[in-house]
């Protein structure tokens, strides 16, 4: 019937309605349950026409039929997606099992395994830091490094030591500041207390050794200073001249003025003092000389020094001809000093001069040069005369008149020996060389 109603082209009049046409459209498409609606609509119209209700009983079975098959479905539908779900729970709740032992296992085991190893990194990190900050001298950076792991192992044997090492580091640095400070404002017994105290320590500590020789040179400084001030008041002028020399070598800067002020004093009263007490002694004018030389350099313009340094050179140089029995050389220098000062060298001067003229006088009569040694024994028995005791000058006045007798007449050679014995008779009763 369903066939052929979808098929029909004339029939009974019902078939021609909008209601028949909006069935078979449905009943075509397999919408039954729509087919069936508009089916009942029809046979409200239509209520006694026995093909239209074998239709609508045929097409209300297949719509029951639809309804049962899609219940079905739904049904399956349902199961498989209940089991699916029982199947996901229990997958979920193995696989939340499986979690929960791993989480235990993790924090019964493995935890503490990640957790120490983090720790252990963590100290070596401190500790490399540490040590390479001590290495670069920063020991308030090295304390807080091994501090580190000490908070978290108290007992570190690397750790503890660092911090030791660091901390006398520290001591070391504040030391070392202190006397760096204390040397700045002068004070230079405590600087060097200080820096005694570092080396004592640490004797590489950076350059506290050249620290110390510099604070110790200060205070020997001072002390040559002060030693060479006492000195002078004493009037010890070679006390001052070798402790303010030494001042100088170690700084010529140190207390200039003062020092040198003092230096050329020193040398002055030093050289005239050797020429007073020694003016006999080659050694002794040698060295005054020297002084003298050494006032010059400190006050090259000073006059009066220029004359006593030249006048003192001059008397050297007779004195070196003396010790080499150059007679000649030594009596003309003797002579020079002697016409400038007679009075040179607390009066050495004239000793040295008569003796030099005698031996330049034996030297001619070895040399058969009679008339000249003449005047060499005349001119040293001129000036002994006056050193000589009354008693003994007038002895010599006698051979010397005898010689001069036979000097005017030319006979040098018989006058010669008158002199010799005048001469004998001034060396036996005088100091004179």
């Amino acid at each position: 019937m369903i066939g052929q109603a979808s098929g029909s082209v004339t029939g009974p009049t019902w078939s021609a309605d909008e209601h028949y046409h909006q069935a078979i459209l449905n009943i075509q498409r397999g919408e039954w349950q729509a087919a069936l609606q508009a089916l009942a609509r029809l046979r409200e119209g239509f209520p006694d026409e026995e093909d239209l209700e074998q239709l609508y009983d045929e097409v209300r079975f297949k719509a029951d039929l639809d309804a049962r098959r899609a219940a079905w479905l739904a049904t399956c539908t349902a199961t498989r997606r209940e089991r699916r779900r029982a199947g996901q729970a229990a997958t979920l709740g193995v696989a939340l099992m499986v979690f929960l032992v791993g989480l235990f296992v993790f924090q019964q085991q493995v935890h503490p395994i990640f957790t120490e190893s983090r720790s252990a990194a963590e100290q070596r990190r401190h500790l490399q830091a540490g040590a390479e900050a001590l290495a670069a001298g920063d020991a308030a950076v090295a304390s807080t490094e091994f501090e580190a792991v000490l908070a978290e192992v108290p007992n570190h044997p690397g750790a503890s030591e660092g911090l030791a090492r660091a901390r006398q580091q520290l001591a070391l640095a504040s030391l070392y500041d202190e006397g760096v400070q204390l040397a700045a404002q002068g004070h230079w017994e405590e600087a060097r207390a200080r820096f005694e105290e570092v080396i004592r320590q640490d004797p590489q500590y950076r350059d506290t050794t050249q620290q110390l020789r510099e604070v110790q040179t200060r205070i020997q400084l001072a002390q040559l200073l002060q030693s060479g001030k006492a000195a002078f008041q004493a009037q010890n002028w070679r006390g001052t001249i070798e402790d303010l020399e030494t001042l100088r070598r170690l700084d010529a800067d140190y207390a200039r003025e003062t020092v040198e002020e003092y230096l050329y004093v020193s040398y002055l009263e030093r050289a005239r003092g050797l020429l007073m007490d020694s003016g006999d002694s080659l050694t002794a004018v040698q060295t005054a000389v020297g002084l003298f030389d050494s006032a010059l350099k400190l006050r090259p313009q000073s006059a009066e020094v220029q004359a006593e340094y030249r006048l003192a050179n001059v008397y050297l140089e007779g004195l070196t001809f003396a010790a080499a029995q150059r007679w000649a050389d030594a009596v003309a220098r003797f002579q020079a000093v002697y016409d400038a000062q007679p009075a040179f060298a607390n009066k050495h001067v004239a000793p040295w001069l008569i003796s030099a003229l005698v031996k330049q006088g034996d030297a001619l009569v070895a040399s058969n040069e009679f008339e000249l040694s003449v005047g060499h024994y005349r001119q040293a028995l001129t000036l002994a005369n006056s050193r000589l005791p009354e008693d003994i000058a007038e002895q010599v006045a006698s051979y010397t008149a005898q010689a001069e007798t036979h000097a005017r007449r030319g006979a040098f050679q018989r006058a010669i020996p008158y002199y010799q014995q005048a001469v004998e008779l001034v060396h036996m009763n005088t100091n004179i060389p």
